[in-house]
């Protein structure tokens, strides 16, 4: 399914939330009604695993507590039946290769990994920023995240992407990961303050 080319690309979400700085949510968003959700586990090209084992963590917490669909499979439990189910596997590679190369979404694609993963529809994406910059006494840190909310029809329902910016102090550094991944939780907590609902 060919993603709708717009005039000016739409920018806030029906939720109202929260402003990222991407949003764009489908026409047909409200003729459709998943129920369940299950995520793909994020990637990067950045190199960096930390990031998608972080980001995938928060993703999971953050839609659960939010409390948006009636059951949340996690990327763990989708990483396990991929591990398992070649079929899977192969099916979850062909769709994000095709979606790369022509911004295209394979329904066929879409409805067997819902069928497998048991969920009407699935959300996947990718790291587009992962660092730490000194700043005089302190540390800048910079996370982003670019996602796709996938209906088992093969629409995509929703497109975001935001990337958020935080400081702190040097002595905080000392906790390793923990100052970039913190702000890794605040870009997905955004972004899930601003998930498309019905009637708002």
């Amino acid at each position: 399914m060919k993603r709708p080319i717009l005039a000016a690309v739409a920018v806030v979400a029906l939720s109202g939330c929260a402003m990222l700085q991407y949003s764009e949510v489908s026409p047909r968003f409200g003729e459709l009604n998943p129920r369940t959700i299950a995520i793909l586990p994020f990637v990067n090209s950045l190199g960096m695993e930390n990031a998608n084992e972080a980001t995938n963590n928060q993703m999971a917490s953050s839609l659960l507590n939010a409390k948006l669909f009636d059951r949340v499979v996690d990327p763990g439990q989708v990483k396990a039946q991929m591990a398992s189910n070649d079929e899977l596997l192969d099916a979850i590679t062909k769709f994000r290769s095709k979606w790369v190369a022509t911004g295209m979404s394979d329904k066929n694609l879409a409805a067997a990994i819902c069928k497998t993963l048991n969920a009407d529809s699935v959300v996947f994406g990718e790291i587009t920023q992962w660092g730490e910059a000194s700043v005089g006494l302190n540390k800048m840190y910079r996370a982003g995240l670019a996602l796709r909310w996938l209906d088992k029809s093969g629409e995509i329902l929703w497109k975001a992407a935001h990337t958020t910016e935080e400081q702190g102090g040097l002595l905080s550094s000392a906790v390793g990961l923990s100052g970039i991944q913190n702000t890794m939780n605040s870009t997905v907590n955004r972004i899930v303050a601003a998930w498309p609902k019905k009637g708002s």
